[in-house]
This record gives C-alpha cells, structure tokens and sequence, in this order.
C-alpha cells in the first residue's frame, strides 16, 4: 500500500469527491494505492464520534483500511510532507497550529487514532498551495499571536500593524522593500 496527502483540487487527483460521501462525513486527504494496484484511488478520513478510519473510494466501492497496516502508512506520508514545510521540528508547528499536544503527534498515536479530519483536511490545503511555505510562516505566525493574547481582534490589528509596518514607506518600515 502506498498513499500520499493531496488535496482534491489538484490536478494529479483522480476523482472528484463525491458529495454525497461528503456529506456523510468523508473528508478527503490525498490517494492511495490498494495493494495489487497500480491505480490511484481518491483516500478519505471519516470520524465516527471519536473512531477514525481511513477509507478509500474506488469507484462506488468504498474500502475502509485496517489501521494495523494504513496507520504506519498514513503517518510516514503526513511526516514526509510536514518535513518539506518545516523540517525536523513539524510537531511542534502542527501542535501550535492546531492546539495539539506532542503525544497526539507521535507516531504510534498518530497511527493507531490518526489525526482530527480538520487538521488533515487544512494540511492538505496549505500542503497544495502554491505558496505553501510562506502560508506556513503566515499562519505560525498569526497562532503565535494567537497564543499570546487569545483574541481574534487583537490578532487582526497587529497582523494589520505588521502589514502597515512592512509596506509603509514614510514610517519605521521604510526600509523594507516593498513590491
């Protein structure tokens, strides 16, 4: 078996998510490749109250993996690709991003009860995106401030000081190049 995070919208991706399936709680989070197969199926996260599973679509044929062998999977592809954003130090950013603890992190936990769909479904955006390393920043940024005063508003208006500081060329920015 083989899987790799990837967000619909790219254009590698195989299918278009069903939206019934979607509806149903099915958050698509990348592809997997079946044992036995050389065909790339659209991979799936859905939560069952506090039960996760990993489920792939294979046409209208929907596969629920067993976590003894897709977990230590899922886990070495979210890691190869946190690493591609930040390096050895990617539990630490992924917890401060998403308030979650170092042991939820670790690899035996993140394989045996995975992650909260919420958390893989946005990884696999930021992961997507063009931009994806200066998003990164953006946002470890923003949950810094976060983390710090614990107020939406607060955090809007020294993100907003930042950018004022950063483009305005008659105050103490003016040194920075501005495009």
């Amino acid at each position: 078996m083989d899987l790799q995070l990837l967000h619909p919208d790219r254009v590698e991706y195989p299918a278009a998510p069903d939206p019934a399936l979607q509806k149903a709680g099915y958050t698509y989070i990348g592809v997997v490749q079946l044992d036995g197969s050389d065909e790339w199926v659209p991979l799936a996260i859905v939560e069952r109250g506090r039960v996760r599973e990993l489920a792939a679509i294979d046409g209208n044929k929907i596969v629920t993996l067993d976590l003894e062998v897709a977990g230590p999977v899922f886990y070495d592809a979210l890691d190869a690709a946190c690493e591609e954003l930040w390096q050895h130090n990617w539990n630490s950013m992924l917890g401060s991003l998403f308030g979650l603890n170092r042991r939820t992190l670790q690899r035996d936990r993140v394989s045996r009860y995975l992650l909260p769909a919420r958390v893989v479904e946005t990884l696999v955006y930021i992961l997507s995106a063009d931009d994806a390393a200066e998003l990164s920043l953006l946002l470890q940024a923003i949950a810094a401030y976060e983390a710090k005063f614990g107020n939406r508003k607060i955090v809007e208006n020294y993100v907003a000081g930042g950018l004022k500081l950063f483009y305005d060329k008659s105050g103490p920015g003016s040194g920075f190049q501005s495009r």
